[in-house]
């Protein structure tokens, strides 16, 4: 997984357009209790540009969900 790839998760775009986004991309934390057994991957709101990141137990766990959530997602036609 690149920059490029949380990127287009993120924003829907493979590069930052000529005269920047219209807003400034942000981001926040999932703090929604999680039930036994469901996984908490990442979530981006492509026209808010707002990454939505997972809190987890431990750094494996969140790399774990991020690569996951990222590389299964729909990816706007990049191959």
């Amino acid at each position: 997984m690149t920059l490029e790839d949380i990127l287009v998760f993120a924003t829907g775009s493979d590069t930052e357009p000529p005269l920047g986004f219209p807003v400034q991309p942000t981001l926040e934390f999932i703090h929604e209790p999680v039930a036994e057994g469901i996984k908490k991957f990442p979530r981006a709101n492509t026209c808010g540009l707002v990454l939505h990141l997972p809190i987890v137990d431990s750094y494996d766990a969140f790399t774990s969900l991020m690569e996951e959530g990222v590389t299964q997602s729909p990816t706007f036609g990049q191959l």
